[in-house]
């Protein structure tokens, strides 16, 4: 974490200058490639057009890191306060993983629960093949769209408290205060 934390401004504008070059070399390989005589008259105007693409991307990448310069040093900022209280409170490491062995558990039953309601229904069999189909009623098409939507707002609700146990560490940790 102390690495993190004296390293995140080399870091992320490392990262941001690593993206804008590779993408650039991308461009150019693309353009070299259009110049070679070994590639169809046109599969070349595609390279030529894929090259352009690259680097009109790239110059949009770099206006945009140009325009939210001072938003960047905001995020360095904030990824160097949080390896802070990481540093000073190592337990909060392991709010994650309790709540990915929670949000596995309730998987777990989601799809136990999914198999149950994809059985409800009249079973029919079709020609001399050894496969069945169910046939659901408008209440188990009901149920799986309810099931369905529990699934997501039961796994963002878990987010959502992991967010706000670390959140809850932070206000009332002693790192706060600096």
């Amino acid at each position: 974490m102390l690495l993190l934390r004296l390293c995140a401004k080399v870091l992320i504008w490392l990262t941001f200058i690593a993206t804008v070059v590779l993408i650039a070399v991308i461009g150019g390989l693309l353009f070299s490639k259009s110049m070679s005589d070994e590639v169809d008259d046109g599969d070349k105007l595609n390279y030529k057009i894929f090259a352009i693409i690259c680097w009109a991307v790239d110059l949009i990448i770099l206006l945009i890191i140009f325009c939210i310069c001072s938003d960047i040093q905001l995020g360095v900022a904030i990824v160097e306060a949080a390896a802070m209280f990481t540093f000073s409170n190592c337990t909060v490491l392991f709010v994650p993983i309790v709540m990915i062995i929670l949000t596995c558990g309730y998987i777990v039953y989601w799809i136990a629960c999914t198999i149950y309601v994809y059985s409800i229904g009249d079973i029919t069999q079709y020609g001399g093949t050894p496969f069945a189909s169910v046939e659901w009623e408008t209440a188990t098409h009901n149920l799986w769209y309810y099931q369905l939507v529990a699934l997501v707002w039961i796994v963002a609700f878990l987010l959502a408290v992991e967010q706000f146990i670390i959140a809850c560490l932070l206000y009332t940790s002693d790192a706060a205060d600096e």
